[in-house]
């Protein structure tokens, strides 16, 4: 059976929220779910 974990990071805009989850997904395989980084002034989505 898999332990599945719902982690929900929360703060106010601009504090670096999406910048930490990338540094702490890196590298990591069992990790699911999407960020929204704004990359040239524009919303993007990654999976």
């Amino acid at each position: 059976m898999k332990n599945n974990e719902v982690i929900i990071l929360s703060d106010d805009k601009g504090v670096g929220k999406t910048t930490a989850l990338v540094n702490w997904v890196n590298g990591k395989s069992n990790i699911a779910g999407f960020l929204s980084p704004i990359v040239n002034g524009k919303r993007m989505f990654l999976n």
